[in-house]
């Protein structure tokens, strides 16, 4: 490559680590809401104001543009009555009291995918509970699609309960320990020979 041309190719590009930001995303969430309820949007707009620390240089502007995407029009003039009323109320940060401010239901919550933001008929202790209820659904479902056995039949099919040696006339360790030599005997049985292995 010249010189000529290694000043004219563009500087290769810097990739921004990918941060998480908890606000970005329920300020997403509070867009989604309002786009599915509709009507008057100002507690939204409120809220939204309140998770924008992201916007610093253009507040007004930003509002505007999470406006557009809730669905109603938001000149300049009231995005700053919003701000400076939104500046002027108590903040409801939480996620319970945020979903008390905006009335977001659990049956909401759970259709529109919101996860930041509680639900005014189901406490954080309920829905906590009914997470753990589907965990442990979905990791038995897992379990059972690998060939898992419920503990009940695991139970009644064990060594332990049906004691095999007995019915031999063995020890527990005789019978387990000529297990292992048959089983050993098996796997070298089945392998193939030395020249056969590459």
């Amino acid at each position: 490559m010249t010189a000529a041309s290694r000043a004219r190719a563009p500087p290769a590009r810097q990739r921004r680590p990918h941060l998480f930001s908890f606000t970005a995303l329920r300020r997403r969430e509070i867009e989604r809401h309002a786009k599915h309820v509709g009507g008057d949007l100002r507690r939204h707009l409120i809220a939204w104001c309140w998770h924008n620390g992201d916007n610093r240089r253009d507040p007004g502007f930003a509002l505007v543009e999470a406006a557009a995407r809730m669905g109603c029009q938001l000149d300049e003039d009231r995005a700053e009555a919003v701000l400076a009323k939104a500046a002027d109320m108590r903040q409801h940060r939480g996620a319970d009291t945020l979903a008390k401010f905006l009335g977001v239901t659990y049956e909401q919550r759970a259709q529109l995918g919101i996860v930041t933001i509680g639900a005014i008929d189901k406490p954080k202790r309920e829905r906590s509970r009914m997470e753990k209820e589907r965990q442990r659904e979905r990791e038995q479902r897992r379990r059972t699609q690998r060939g898992a056995k419920p503990r009940a039949e695991y139970e009644t099919n064990s060594l332990a309960r049906t004691k095999p040696w007995e019915k031999v006339g063995e020890s527990r360790a005789t019978w387990f320990r000529k297990r292992r030599e048959r089983e050993t005997f098996e796997a070298m049985r089945k392998a193939p020979p030395l020249g056969d292995r590459h």
